[in-house]
């Protein structure tokens, strides 16, 4: 099955990757695409050695295995920060968007869309 999802473009991603049911051996049995980092790492982020240890080990697994790695449980400017330092590839949470039902994201994808506006260079 995993073989005809790819064949369309759909791409695997692992959620809750550190915790629970989640396995290494995932990495290597299946076509992972993305691995999405349990928010729990990021919780204590700024004042934890450890869970920046943990994230940098997971994205250097991941980078190893041609996966991109998403971090839950960015919050604020502070989180997002250290997330770039750590090597994660995106991140989620409530600094880029609050949570909204399926039915919202499928009339804001159908929406027009408004084009920025030109940027404009200063002179001297």
């Amino acid at each position: 099955m995993f073989e005809e999802l790819l064949a369309i473009g759909v791409s695997v991603a692992l959620d809750d990757f550190g915790i629970g049911y989640s396995s290494l051996g995932y990495l290597h049995r299946f076509p992972i695409g993305k691995i999405k980092v349990d928010r729990s790492f990021m919780m204590d982020i700024l004042t934890s050695k450890h869970s920046i240890a943990v994230l940098r080990s997971i994205g250097a697994l991941a980078d190893g295995q041609k996966i991109r790695t998403i971090a839950e449980g960015i919050e604020t400017p502070e989180r997002a920060a250290m997330l770039r330092l750590s090597g994660c590839d995106d991140g989620q949470g409530y600094l880029f968007a609050r949570p909204i039902a399926g039915d919202a994201v499928i009339a804001m994808m159908a929406a027009p869309r408004v084009a920025a506006p030109p940027m404009i260079e200063a002179t001297g």
